[in-house]
């Protein structure tokens, strides 16, 4: 794993929505983003010889799977409890009762909280979904989904919830046993199927803050299929050590083929860097053929790697982003 110096962004993998009135939730599943940030959802290695079920594992031990059990809403309670609330355009979003299982501080002001969400998480198929979540009578935020997807999951959904804004503060606050409200999976993910293995031996994946969190998803679904490529980097983006959030499962990322790039605020007065200008540095790149990029963050941070990437030959159509 290698270190670098990074001045903090904030990252796209929480939003707050915008409100135009008392009643207004905005978006729908076919909304975009704020402008500022380049993936939605926000306020959002497969190891070689292993199924995505073993990181699913990694965030729902035994105790969280009775505590499920225990908070789990009967299919006729949940119906019950369901709220329409219609947004100022688009479609109306649909909200259902759900569980907090287990909320635990994973860095400075990063939360891991993990959700029984019943049926709706059969919605979740792909990296880089997400799903409102709404505490009380409070408006929702959009939050990506950073558990990867499972068929065995049994309805539990982790996130990565940055207390910053109305929706995430109070998310981040709940204890297991809380009652949230929660939409649909929205969102079509990460489109890797466009960067096939056998054809784009080279993936550059980049995530500021909290937007490691639909990252993380991908990397441990195995549909990036990292150990049968060649060169597999995370430029991973945040203030320091104490703000990162997921570093215990970077070992197991590289195990699965994903060289990290840790990129951390420089605080030693020598001027800051941002994860654009680390790449920028030893791109590594002989051309753009056969080269995919990935990415979730600040809006500045994407546009300035698309302009890199595309300056090396990288086709448009290869870099991923999921809305």
């Amino acid at each position: 794993m290698q270190t670098a110096s990074f001045s903090g962004m904030r990252s796209c993998a929480q939003r707050q929505p915008f409100s135009s009135g008392p009643a207004a939730v905005r978006p729908s599943s076919s909304s975009r983003p704020r402008s500022q940030h380049c993936c939605a959802s926000w306020a959002a290695s497969g190891l070689a010889g292993l199924s995505s079920k073993t990181f699913t594992r990694s965030f729902a031990p035994d105790g969280q799977q009775q505590a499920r059990q225990q908070h789990s809403l009967s299919s006729q309670a949940k119906r019950a409890r369901q709220l329409t609330v219609r947004a100022g355009w688009g479609d109306p979003v649909v909200f259902t009762a759900a569980k907090v299982v287990s909320n635990v501080k994973d860095a400075e002001k990063l939360h891991r909280v993990v959700v029984d969400v019943g049926d709706l998480a059969a919605g979740y198929s792909k990296g880089g979904q997400f799903m409102q979540i709404k505490v009380g009578e409070g408006k929702p935020g959009f939050f990506a989904i950073a558990s990867p997807p499972d068929p065995n999951n049994q309805g539990l959904l982790e996130f990565l919830i940055k207390a910053q804004g109305e929706a995430a503060e109070a998310l981040a606050g709940l204890e297991a046993g809380a009652e949230v409200a929660v939409s649909p999976v929205m969102g079509k993910g990460f489109s890797v199927d466009q960067i096939p293995a056998d054809a784009h031996p080279t993936v550059l994946l980049f995530a500021t803050g909290s937007g490691i969190s639909p990252i993380k998803a991908l990397i441990e679904s195995g549909d990036l299929e990292a150990d049968k490529r060649s060169d597999v980097r995370l430029y991973y983006g945040t203030r320091n050590a104490e703000h990162t959030a997921y570093a215990d499962r970077i070992p197991a990322w590289e195990a699965a083929g994903v060289r990290v790039i840790q990129v951390f605020s420089n605080s030693d007065g020598q001027g800051a860097k941002y994860v654009q200008d680390v790449f920028s540095s030893d791109k590594g790149l002989s051309g753009g053929e056969g080269v995919g990029v990935v990415l979730c963050g600040q809006k500045e941070m994407c546009n300035a790697v698309k302009e890199l990437v595309a300056a090396e030959g990288v086709d448009a159509a290869k870099v991923l982003l999921n809305f």
